[in-house]
């Protein structure tokens, strides 16, 4: 277990899913973190209630054009990095 003085270090307990969240124009407007039992409620097109984790007066609705997982962006981007570290280790090889 974490223990700190700072509010904003304490972690949120279960587990959890993290959502990117894009807008009208395909640019992404943020990253949404849900628990693992409210993972069916984030959908398209559907109004989804946000609020910031530790000040209850920051929160906003939002209805986004699509909704995609994060976890898939970072291994879409860890392959790709893959990727380059194993073509330039074959170069040196050479």
């Amino acid at each position: 277990m974490k223990m700190s003085q700072d509010f904003e270090k304490v972690l949120i307990p279960g587990r959890k899913v993290a959502y990117r969240l894009f807008g009208e124009k395909g640019w992404p407007l943020f990253d949404l973190l849900v628990r693992q039992e409210e993972k069916d409620d984030i959908k398209a097109g559907k109004r989804i209630l946000c609020r910031h984790p530790f000040i209850e007066q920051k929160r906003v609705a939002v209805v986004a054009k699509k909704v995609g997982s994060c976890i898939h962006w970072f291994l879409m981007g860890m392959r790709a990095v893959l990727l380059l570290r194993n073509l330039l280790l074959r170069r040196q090889n050479r």
